[in-house]
Formats: structure tokens, C-alpha cells, sequence
């Protein structure tokens, strides 16, 4: 297991271990408690987590006292068969990224500081973070889960939404309105750089690499994941 010397960014609560019996649709999974029962459990990666869901595998999941939610269960994390926890909260990237930031624990943004999150730039089009500094600017994070022959990649199944908030930062970019960070949020080991997944998704790496001709400034950070939590620990190469 993993153990994490410095404070974390992101502390968990108590997580419960289970073993995933399988993916029954986007939102849902089986798994199986130690004592043999089964639980559906709530998941927010829509994407296909390949390489990090492979039925058996050990995962962790959170328990909500919510009593007005359908499933009191949520996935948390999952033992790669790799070796390594990967994080697939798709929740995390955001609290990861305002606590490294406000450590100025992220190269290439330490100059700048939290404006607001969840925010609104069109009519029916929203971005992740806004931040004060040099230049107003705009960050849209996303979270990468996917490694394939030592490369990590982003998407890992096709992202219409995702392309769509390239091309909104850029339109902020070419507009003269700020600057723009497309930032990559990676929770698990492994991979030596990251690039677009144009095996999956080539219309999303297009969409970035105009992104980036345009003067989008892509990012990529590691967060080191325990079963206690998680810290952006290094950034990566973003190479296109």
C-alpha cells in the first residue's frame, strides 16, 4: 500500500474494501464483500476505465449516510493489475487541483490563485476552475486513469463534452479574455508521458492540438493515491 509522508491534498473517509464483480452500466457496479454477499455501488467514471477494471480486482468504496440517495455505496479506487491504486472518483481532480494549488504545489501555476469553481462562460457551457493572477485565466481538468505501453492517455472512450471544453477555452484564448490550462489530473502509477488517445478519440486529440496552436497551455499532474487520500506529488509531460 501506498503511503503518503507529506500532508495529503485530499483526505478520504473510511473506505470500505470489496472485490469488483463487474461493470453493469455506466453508473453502476457489482461487488462482492468480503463475507460473499454483493452490493451495487455508484460510479461517476463514464468512461470505460480499461486497464483498471478488470472483474476480481480489489477496489474500495466510500458509504454515504444520505438517506435520499438510491445506492449508499460509491467507487472509490481500484487495484490496477498492473500493481498501484488508481483513483476513478472523476470528483477528485477538482479538490485535488484547489488544495495543490493553494500549496503552490502545481509547476507552471504558482502564480496564481483560486477564483471560483463551476463556471459559467456561455450559455450552456461551463468550466472547471477560474483563477486570479498574472492574467485572469480558465482551467478545465480532466482525469486520466488510462496506460498503454508505459504512455498514458486521455480519453478513454469518446468525449464529445470533452471537446467541447477545448473549444471553449480557446474561443476564451483567441478572444483576448484570458489565459487557458487544459489540465490532466492522473491517479494512478505508471506511464512516462501523457498524450491524447487518438486510438480512441481522434477527434478529441484534433480538438487539443488546435487547442494548444491557439495558445491553450496543456498540463499534467500525478496525484500519489492511498486509501487514506491522495497529493499531486510531480508533473508529467504532455507530449502531442
Amino acid at each position: 500500500m501506498v503511503v503518503l509522508d507529506p500532508p495529503l491534498d485530499v483526505t478520504f473517509p473510511p473506505l470500505l474494501e470489496a472485490e469488483l464483480v463487474q461493470r453493469r452500466n455506466r453508473f453502476v457496479v457489482l461487488a462482492c464483500w468480503p463475507d460473499g454477499s454483493i452490493v451495487e455501488a455508484h460510479t461517476n467514471n463514464t468512461g470505460t476505465m480499461r486497464t483498471c477494471s478488470d472483474p476480481g480486482s480489489r477496489i474500495w468504496l466510500s458509504k454515504s449516510d444520505n438517506p435520499s440517495r438510491k445506492l449508499k455505496y460509491s467507487l472509490v479506487l481500484i487495484e490496477a493489475s498492473s500493481g498501484g491504486l488508481v483513483g476513478v472518483d472523476t470528483a477528485m481532480p477538482g479538490k485535488l487541483f484547489v488544495a495543490a494549488l493553494a500549496r503552490r504545489g502545481l509547476a507552471g501555476l504558482e502564480d496564481y490563485r483560486l477564483r471560483r469553481t463551476e463556471v459559467t462562460v456561455a450559455p450552456g457551457s461551463r468550466l472547471d476552475v477560474e483563477l486570479e493572477g498574472p492574467r485572469p485565466a480558465f482551467v478545465e481538468l480532466k482525469n486520466v486513469t488510462l496506460v498503454e505501453n508505459g504512455r498514458l492517455y486521455f480519453p478513454d472512450a469518446v468525449t464529445a463534452r470533452g471537446a467541447r471544453h477545448l473549444q471553449e477555452l480557446t474561443r476564451l484564448k483567441a478572444a483576448g479574455m484570458a489565459d487557458a490550462f487544459a489540465v490532466f489530473v492522473v491517479q494512478r502509477p505508471g506511464g512516462e508521458g501523457l498524450s491524447p488517445a487518438d486510438h480512441i478519440d481522434p477527434h478529441f486529440g484534433a480538438v487539443l492540438r488546435d487547442a494548444v496552436r491557439q495558445g491553450v497551455v496543456p498540463l499534467a499532474y500525478r496525484a500519489a493515491v492511498s486509501c487514506e487520500g491522495a497529493r499531486i506529488v510531480e508533473s508529467i509531460p504532455v507530449i502531442l
